[in-house]
């Protein structure tokens, strides 16, 4: 069978439309993809989520309610923009939030384009444990196109499987978790505080055995060292990177 995964954290989007059936076709839809949906029509002050992963703003939206969404952005965490429009009308009046317009779209709306423009944008926006998602029927978890067993001690990426000791995984994961943040072994000896055996030295021993075997995936896994900063952990998509 084939594995499915599912977002650990799901997905959060703001749908702010002029048209009130539009928003709640929309909004019908990507819940029905598993997303989390908010919807209003410029009314922000009434949003109660304060971070969203994404918005779909509808380009006809008229100035002040737009510089009523501008005053509010930070609190929704800055996300970026979908932007309907329509032609031959001009995209947003006021152009404050057009350095967070990342893609359009036209009506009428293609439901699957949609999905697709929302997943790649999401997926090229969101950071750290957001990326998180679960086997609906493994014990197993995926970060990027990383997919981690840990009762197999397995790590694979597209086709190719890793085997580790024991330590090498939590080291992995640990890792995994502040993926493209410096971790330093100080940190590390938290997790193994229990261990007396896991001294610092012994630490650094693993993580090199660990960036030794992380060569199979041909340069798309690895662990990166900087001075005074410690590891960090860097994945690659293979196509150009």
């Amino acid at each position: 069978m084939k594995t499915q995964w599912v977002d650990l954290f799901p997905k959060r989007i703001l749908i702010l439309h002029s048209d009130r059936m539009i928003s709640n076709l929309l909004s019908y839809g990507l819940i029905s993809q598993g997303f989390i949906v908010h919807e209003s029509i410029a009314r922000i002050s009434e949003v109660r989520l304060p971070i969203f992963d994404l918005v779909i703003l509808d380009a006809a939206l008229k100035r002040k309610e737009v510089q009523a969404l501008k005053q509010e952005w930070s609190k929704l965490g800055t996300p970026p923009v979908l932007e309907i429009i329509c032609t031959p009308l001009p995209t947003l009046e006021d152009k404050s939030l057009s350095k967070y317009i990342v893609d359009q779209i036209e009506p009428p709306i293609d439901f699957p384009e949609l999905i697709d423009k929302i997943n790649s944008i999401i997926q090229r926006n969101i950071i750290g444990l957001q990326q998180l998602q679960v086997s609906s029927h493994n014990k197993a978890f995926r970060i990027k196109d990383i997919e981690i067993y840990p009762e197999r001690f397995e790590i694979k990426k597209k086709n190719t499987v890793l085997s580790l000791r024991k330590v090498e995984l939590n080291i992995f994961i640990h890792l995994v978790q502040h993926i493209g943040m410096f971790v330093t072994v100080n940190q590390m000896q938290e997790m193994f505080k229990v261990d007396t055996e896991m001294v610092y030295r012994t630490i650094q021993n693993h993580i090199l055995k660990l960036r030794e075997k992380l060569d199979i995936f041909q340069g798309e896994i690895e662990i990166q060292t900087t001075r005074n900063k410690g590891y960090r952990l860097m994945v690659y998509s293979g196509e150009g990177s």
